[in-house]
């Protein structure tokens, strides 16, 4: 039996086999062919395919929108001593730092470091959280994409740059 994103591909190319290949509304297995009922064997269930592109159509009208919402997010977070206050944007670059001029009464630049790296870490992933939930609420959820090819793309989205870094391997490569 042929894979449905397999002859999808072959038909209509990368796209459809992508929808093909996420299963869509129809309850497709990935990659499953079903038999319609007066169709030939091997043919895929096709109103299951229009109603993953109508769904993809509607996505795509509204991506004005989406793309407005994701601009207008922002990560806000305070450190545990409320001595600093972190501002982010919608792709976690600071926007706005905060620093209590108390804390210059026991000068400490590491631990001052250390305080503002990890509230911004946390003004990070509240906007990365933000972003995520319009990403979730605009995209047909048989069309997200979770993986591409053995890497989490979800993970990655809300995994820390510094956690990258000392993630990589001897060789040079990500984990």
């Amino acid at each position: 039996m042929v894979g449905l994103a397999q002859w999808a591909s072959s038909r209509f190319g990368p796209l459809f086999a992508a929808i093909a290949d996420a299963g869509g509304k129809a309850g497709l297995a990935a990659g499953e062919v079903t038999q319609v009922e007066g169709a030939g064997p091997g043919r895929p269930d096709w109103a299951g395919v229009a109603g993953m592109v109508d769904d993809l159509n509607k996505a795509m009208r509204s991506i004005d929108v989406t793309q407005r919402k994701m601009l207008h997010v922002k990560g806000t977070a305070w450190s545990g001593d409320r001595m600093v206050k972190v501002v982010v944007g919608p792709r976690g670059h600071l926007v706005d730092l905060v620093i209590d001029p108390r804390v210059y009464r026991t000068p400490n630049s590491v631990a001052l470091a250390q305080l503002i790296v990890a509230t911004a870490r946390k003004a990070t992933e509240q906007a990365l959280a933000e972003t995520q939930k319009i990403i979730d609420e605009a995209m047909p959820g048989d069309l997200r994409i979770a993986k591409v090819g053995s890497m989490d793309v979800r993970a990655m989205a809300v995994t820390h740059d510094a956690d990258l870094v000392a993630e990589e391997d001897h060789d040079g490569d990500l984990r």
